[in-house]
């Protein structure tokens, strides 16, 4: 019986094993576009820039936080992604926004990058 249960634990932790893997690779499948120097966070920049919400003077690039939301699969290399960006000012005002475009392993700028500004406080 005893042999029975340790074959079973093996094959249980093999199966765990294959499954966290198989899932790793799904995730890397995806662009990773979150960097403060891509498409979308640039392109967030200009248009905050255009509105004249901020100026390279008064942004503290150092503190810009980027964070995925969601990238969905919507062709063959090319992929729906959604980013929360929050530019932070020198005097602390932060400015958030969620920016929507199309990436792909090849490119991060497969479309135009929709920017929403959903946050415009002061921070204490």
């Amino acid at each position: 019986m005893k042999i029975k249960l340790n074959t079973l634990f093996l094959i249980l932790l093999l199966f765990i094993s294959y499954t966290t893997t198989v899932n790793a690779c799904k995730t890397l499948e995806h662009p990773d576009c979150t960097g403060a120097e891509q498409w979308a966070t640039s392109m967030a920049y200009v248009h905050l820039k255009n509105t004249k919400k901020i100026n390279s003077q008064t942004l503290d690039l150092s503190k810009t936080q980027i964070n995925r939301l969601a990238s969905e699969k919507i062709g063959d290399d090319l992929y729906t992604q959604v980013h929360h960006i929050i530019f932070i000012k020198k005097l602390g005002q932060k400015i958030e926004v969620i920016t929507k475009n199309d990436a792909s392993s090849k490119e991060c700028s497969m479309s135009n990058v929709d920017v929403f500004v959903i946050d415009n406080t002061i921070l204490e």
